[in-house]
């Protein structure tokens, strides 16, 4: 599903594809093996029920 979205974003001439994942190791993991790199992270941002957590914001670039 990544490759036709990665093509389809590089048709499109879409520079980057970025992904916000909450501190999450699986996850995080996930987008790193896929290609995705940490170009951000939000410290304790609360969610709904006040509970702190981190954000990690990480961009993929998307070759012509």
């Amino acid at each position: 599903m990544f490759a036709a979205t990665r093509t389809r974003a590089a048709d499109l001439e879409v520079v980057a594809i970025n992904a916000t994942i909450r501190d999450n190791r699986g996850g995080l993991a996930y987008h790193e093996k896929m290609g995705f790199r940490t170009y951000r992270t939000l410290e304790a941002v609360k969610l709904q029920d006040g509970r702190p957590v981190d954000r990690i914001l990480k961009r993929y670039p998307v070759e012509p």
